[in-house]
């Protein structure tokens, strides 16, 4: 039978007390460490401890013995501590340091990667809101909404910025500008949705008047619960076709479908409640709801969306064979072509 191989965790050795002043070796956390020249030993062997003072310290340190040898042994600890304190501190600089430099190349790597989503963009939003943390420090959370060429909406938070000292609409307006600046500025901004404080949208030093004043025409809404009420008691006043708006959920796309239905149905008395309502610069949403061209554009994606929505609740009927799928696909295709051939002789 082969011998089980020894491990020296088995055989319980320990730090013996009188090792420090007969051998100079001290137990620093755990570790048997020489206070004079401070390499550590791995296995606690009386040997080990004696062949190493014996080789590297004896011929110096022999001749004291008593309160002599007690003196150097207490002054070599008090380094010993400072050293042990000193690669303490060291270590957690430099793991501090590893994490920031994690921190900005992860940061590096996020910024890199929405500039590649921001740079094909065709349009963007914004929305802003401004709190205080525990530390009371103002922080200014700033997302942006993209949308492709090919109608697929994207939605990320761009940045999360301090604002230290004032919270005024300079301080916000200096803030968002930079930020925008970097991707590209404002030229593509659709719309900037605030938290309806008086700092987002004063109309001479709120984010809403500078953002005039520095020639940026971007529709600001703000306080949004309250233009929700004034848009709901104008649609009853004016005995409009539907009462509110639908919100559009990324769970449930048919919805976004339902969306452009109302959204059209109400095409008339949005541009009113816009104009009369609403305190920031809508001239062009206003104008865009009146273009025929406009309308056009709205009522052709309108439909065709409903038309998806139609065929996607067939599909979604229960007890249904393969037989009835490709039915209901073979008939959408169908019906994709006669609306092609329709619009190609302007039969509508």
């Amino acid at each position: 039978m082969s011998s089980q191989k020894r491990k020296i965790t088995n055989e319980h050795r320990v730090y013996n007390d009188r090792w420090e002043s007969e051998y100079l070796i001290s137990n620093n956390n755990n570790k048997l460490q020489c206070i004079v020249c401070m390499q550590v030993l791995s296995v606690p062997k009386e040997y080990n401890m004696k062949r190493h003072y014996t080789t590297l310290h004896e011929k110096t340190f022999r001749p004291y013995s008593g309160d002599s040898r007690q003196a150097i042994i207490t002054e070599y600890q008090k380094k010993l501590k400072q050293q042990t304190s000193f690669s303490k501190n060291l270590t957690l600089i430099t793991s501090e340091y590893r994490i920031n430099q994690l921190q900005d190349h992860i940061n590096e790597h996020v910024s890199k990667k929405l500039r590649d989503v921001v740079e094909k963009y065709k349009y963007f939003s914004l929305c802003l809101d401004e709190s205080t943390d525990l530390s009371d420090i103002s922080q200014l959370v700033i997302f942006i909404r993209t949308i492709q060429d090919d109608f697929s909406v994207a939605e990320e938070m761009l940045d999360f910025i301090p604002l230290h000292g004032t919270t005024k609409g300079t301080d916000i307006f200096e803030a968002v500008n930079k930020l925008v600046s970097d991707y590209g500025g404002f030229d593509k901004c659709s719309c900037i949705v605030t938290d309806g404080a008086r700092a987002m949208t004063g109309t001479e030093i709120g984010f809403a008047g500078l953002l005039k004043q520095n020639s940026i025409n971007c529709p600001i809404v703000g306080n949004r619960a309250l233009t929700h009420r004034k848009f709901r008691d104008f649609l009853a006043e004016v005995d409009a076709s539907y009462g509110n708006f639908l919100l559009h959920t990324d769970v449930r796309w048919l919805s976004a479908g339902k969306c452009l239905q109302r959204v059209f149905a109400l095409r008339k008395e949005i541009p009113i409640f816009l104009k009369n309502e609403v305190t920031s610069d809508t001239t062009e949403l206003e104008n865009q709801m009146t273009d025929a061209q406009f309308l056009a554009d709205l009522a052709f994606l309108t439909d065709m969306t409903s038309h998806l929505n139609e065929l996607n609740l067939k599909l979604q009927v229960k007890q249904q064979n393969i037989a009835n799928l490709f039915g209901h696909i073979n008939g959408f295709k169908n019906e994709i072509k006669l609306f092609k051939s329709s619009l190609q002789k302007n039969d509508f």
